[in-house]
């Protein structure tokens, strides 16, 4: 399993059970795409536990509406190790709003669909939320 494949299967279990926050290991890219997700408003925050410097960890803030639905309907991992899903600048101006966002890696960094269009770049899908 990727590793962020398996930080999305940590977050759906935890909206699943209506937790208010989830413990995943720590990597860049897993720092990346949680600032990405913060940037569009679909968890609360992110922490750094630094207790083992061998293996950190970040305890990510999930965020629910006020009647307890989660802020995050769907969360699809899009590009896997044995199949790597690339889009172009043009597929991503042919998307709108309520096709969710995606998570983009680019050469400009890792990205929300909405910023690569604005950076004027295309890249690797990540993944897709709505």
């Amino acid at each position: 399993m990727s590793p962020i494949a398996d930080m999305i299967a940590r977050i759906k279990n935890a909206v699943a059970r209506k937790k208010k926050e989830v413990s995943v290991p720590h990597s860049r890219i897993k720092q990346s795409v949680l600032d990405a997700l913060v940037r569009a408003g679909y968890i609360k925050d992110y922490v750094i536990d630094d207790a083992d410097a061998v293996k950190k960890s970040m305890t990510v803030g999930l965020k629910y509406y006020d009647q307890g639905r989660s802020v995050i309907s769907s969360l699809v991992p899009v590009s896997k190790p044995s199949r790597h899903v690339y889009t172009s600048l043009c597929a991503l101006r042919q998307r709108t709003p309520y096709m969710g966002v995606q998570v983009v890696s680019t050469s400009a960094g890792v990205l929300l669909s909405d910023e690569a269009v604005v950076e004027g770049v295309g890249g690797k899908v990540l993944l897709e939320v709505k």
